[in-house]
């Protein structure tokens, strides 16, 4: 929210979409307004934008319909469908660098 007191937060999971209008002040961070609604048929499938188009009018529609405008600002966050591979435990003599011990690993 740089340079602006105002936000947009966009979450799109696998069958909704939830907008929250968020403005900071003296006191944090404020909701103004939340909205929810379906994701359309063809939008997302498996976590990936499939269309565009009808995922942003779903949006824009979800918007006009609840009365949130003037916004400059928005964060999106979409789902993705994550599997775990390996639980692993880390050693007690563990490098530092921990990016490097699960490199290793997935490549074992």
């Amino acid at each position: 929210m740089v340079g602006s007191k105002t936000a947009l937060g966009i979450d799109i999971s696998d069958g909704r979409i939830n907008l929250a209008l968020l403005k900071q002040n003296a006191k944090g961070i404020e909701l103004l307004k939340a909205a929810s609604g379906p994701v359309p048929d063809g939008a997302v499938k498996d976590g990936n934008i499939e269309d565009p188009v009808i995922l942003s009018k779903a949006i824009k529609e979800l918007k006009t319909r609840n009365k949130i405008r003037g916004i400059s600002r928005a964060g999106v966050s979409l789902l993705t469908k994550p599997a775990i591979l390996q639980i692993l435990d880390v050693p007690k003599g563990a490098p530092t660098n921990i990016g490097r011990l699960v490199r290793n690993e997935v490549k074992s």
